[in-house]
């Protein structure tokens, strides 16, 4: 099979239009990594700054904080389940779910 897709892409490279479109969907692919990995990076960096505040001042911690701590977790929590139960279903490499603790049997 692998001969037959590098002939195809080789084909495909040499017609100006295809190579457009397929320099089009590349760029536009990484575009849309970056701005995945640039909201994981917000998240871990938000995780990171709470976690920091709650070890460096725990008496001053309340339970409200912790509260909308564990909110924010739990909300991050239910969006990568989302995204991810979507991927599962448009990739089959990614069909074996992903499970808590707590899920074990």
């Amino acid at each position: 099979h692998s001969k037959v897709y590098k002939q195809l892409a080789e084909a495909l490279l040499e017609t100006p239009e295809a190579h457009q479109l397929l320099l089009r969907i590349a760029k536009r692919q990484r575009k849309v990594l970056k701005e995945k990995e640039f909201g994981a990076s917000q998240l871990t960096a938000e995780i990171l700054r709470r976690v920091g505040e709650i070890v460096l001042d725990p008496e001053s911690n309340q339970s409200e904080s912790n509260l909308e701590f564990l909110h924010l977790l739990r909300t991050a929590e239910a969006r990568i389940r989302r995204k991810l139960e979507f991927q599962s279903k448009t990739d089959p490499e990614l069909r074996n779910p992903i499970n808590r603790p707590d899920d074990a049997s």
